[in-house]
């Protein structure tokens, strides 16, 4: 069976149906059952089908449908492959046991994690927010700020320190 690696907490999304969209920046012919291995684990954790595959202008990224997703009571162990891979072939026996499908109130909760997840995603960090992120994570040390006016003055004191290391990184 093609298995496809998926970030936690992605792939549990998927094989629980919570997630019937993987969005990918490269089309897919492949339609039918595919394992879903959540990355680092070294574990095929359950299957789901692609139905479709769609691009999505707004968002610049191909839509892989999918839907029937089973999350397996024990997770496959698989062995592991070198290099960046996406995709394998591995031998997942089509009777593997399956975990209980999601109670209604814990299917909510995790639908209401996985939409705060795709807002990000939507919403990057707005531009001023990244030079706040910068000057916050300075020199690997988190500098705290008391509230937005203390990080104002930060910023003025250390205007051309902060212009300087930006050039930098440009030139990098």
């Amino acid at each position: 069976m093609k298995c496809l690696f998926v970030r936690a907490p992605f792939a549990g999304w998927i094989v629980d149906d919570v997630k019937t969209i993987e969005y990918r920046t490269r089309p897919t012919n492949i339609r039918g059952r595919i394992g879903i291995i959540q990355s680092r684990s070294g574990t095929v954790i359950g299957t789901a089908e692609i139905t479709g595959c769609e691009w999505n202008e707004e968002l610049e990224h191909y839509e892989w449908k999918l839907a029937n997703a089973a999350r397996f009571a024990e997770p496959l162990p698989f062995p592991p492959k070198n290099g960046a891979v996406i995709w394998i072939d591995a031998e997942v026996p089509e009777n593997r046991p399956t975990a209980p499908k999601l109670t209604a109130a814990e299917l909510r909760k995790q639908k209401k994690e996985y939409e705060t997840a795709i807002d990000e995603f939507l919403h990057p960090i707005a531009e001023e927010d990244v030079v706040r992120f910068w000057a916050i994570m300075k020199d690997g040390r988190e500098l705290p700020f008391e509230d937005e006016a203390e990080f104002q003055k930060f910023l003025k004191a250390h205007k051309k320190e902060i212009a300087d290391a930006q050039v930098e990184v440009r030139e990098k």
